[in-house]
């Protein structure tokens, strides 16, 4: 049990180093698009002005330079798949260390508690869609950070949300916008504790609120490719997040 344990922590280590490569390979794919922008709007403006003053062919330099742009296009398309392949890699090492964790073999004295995901700031917070709960998550504390009532009740399921227009009853959607960036005040980020599969499309997670100091859970539900809040459930407790 031990070495189940051991094992999770290098899957997650592996997970991690995914993780920052994946980052990276971003940040360098993004700065190379601009880059290849930036040439082809320059051939594009050069070219244009030679159409209009000069109709002869291109000259052997010119269909150089071309072909150096376009092998610039095919470098870029290489490093998106590769891009694509660590994202999915690192989604196989999430799943794996999620098993293992969950595995139902391992008696509650063995488990190691951990610190939890790495702390997401507030001003980090993001629109990351609906494909992982904890995506979701993220979506929805954006979008009541921002007062964004659309967005909010777009990551519940059918019956949260029906449950949360009951409780707003006939207030404007100034004042509930404004309630629900309150409610965020307090709140400089959160941290996911504990991830629990209770079924194939049901997953609660354990969320500590930094700044507030306190500890909530959450069930989310799959639908189709997304997953939507669900509702509420007791938070696992762990030293320190509370």
């Amino acid at each position: 049990m031990v070495l189940v344990v051991i094992f999770g922590c290098v899957v997650t280590g592996i997970a991690l180093f995914h993780w920052r490569q994946l980052r990276l390979e971003n940040a360098q794919i993004q700065a190379l698009c601009r880059e290849l922008q930036g040439e082809l709007e320059a051939a594009r403006l050069e070219n244009a002005g030679r159409a209009r003053n000069d109709p002869q062919p291109l000259s052997a330099r010119e269909r150089t330079e071309l072909l150096r742009l376009r092998n610039r296009a095919g470098q870029l398309g290489t490093a998106t798949n590769e891009l694509q392949q660590l994202r999915r890699e690192l989604r196989r090492l999430v799943a794996e260390n999620q098993q293992l964790r969950s595995s139902p073999a391992a008696p509650a004295s063995e488990v190691a508690v951990t610190e939890g995901s790495e702390l997401v700031l507030k001003k980090n917070w993001t629109f990351s869609g609906y494909a992982t709960p904890e995506d979701a998550f993220q979506s929805m504390v954006w979008a009541m950070n921002q007062g964004n009532l659309e967005v909010l009740l777009e990551c519940l399921t059918p019956e949260e949300r029906a449950g949360m227009l009951k409780n707003w009853g006939d207030k404007p959607a100034e004042q509930i916008a404004r309630e629900r960036r309150q409610k965020m005040d307090d709140v400089t980020g959160f941290r996911i504790l504990d991830r629990r599969e209770i079924a194939a499309d049901r997953i609660a997670l354990t969320i500590y609120a930094e700044g507030k100091g306190d500890s909530a859970g959450m069930l989310f539900q799959r639908s189709g490719n997304d997953w939507k809040m669900a509702g509420k459930t007791p938070p696992r407790e762990f030293p320190g997040s509370n």
